[in-house]
């Protein structure tokens, strides 16, 4: 499990964007996204899911403003490891921000499109008696030309 760096939420995937809504056009000024292998569980069978390369679409559902001098702790660590844009002249700052985080949470419901290959399931609790075949779990992982495409919106895929 990994920590949502904005709501503190465990998760397995997060995304951030961070907009500058302090002028008539709302300007991108900091994103970022992260991920980890993780292991599902559908209707007693086992999956391992790889985002590595994965095209993930999840609603953004945790949304804060504030001014730029106002930032909480974890705001500003964010801020801090980011490329910070500043698309304005010297010494300007945006007047208010926008951080916006989206995440795939533990026993979320999520959709999978992709590709799979069975392998041996090393999970004991699901190890058969003697000379019973081994169980086998799904792995899914995309590449380059075949990204999977992960959502928490079953109807988007």
């Amino acid at each position: 499990m990994i920590e949502a760096p904005l709501s503190g939420r465990l998760c397995v995937y997060y995304s951030i964007e961070v907009h500058d809504i302090g002028t008539s056009r709302v300007t991108q000024v900091a994103h970022e996204h992260h991920g980890i292998p993780f292991l599902l569980l559908d209707r007693g069978t086992h999956a391992v899911i790889d985002p590595t390369l994965a095209r993930i679409s999840s609603a953004f559902d945790h949304t804060t403003k504030t001014k730029l001098r106002d930032v909480d702790a974890r705001q500003a660590a964010l801020l801090e490891r980011s490329v910070y844009y500043q698309p304005y002249g010297a010494g300007e700052q945006p007047a208010r921000l926008r951080f916006r985080e989206a995440v795939l949470e533990l026993d979320e419901m999520i959709t999978i499109f992709g590709g799979g290959i069975a392998e041996p399931d090393p999970d004991p609790s699901f190890a058969g008696a003697y000379r019973e075949e081994r169980p086998m779990r799904l792995r899914f992982s995309g590449s380059e030309r075949f990204p999977l495409l992960i959502s928490d919106d079953p109807r988007s895929l």
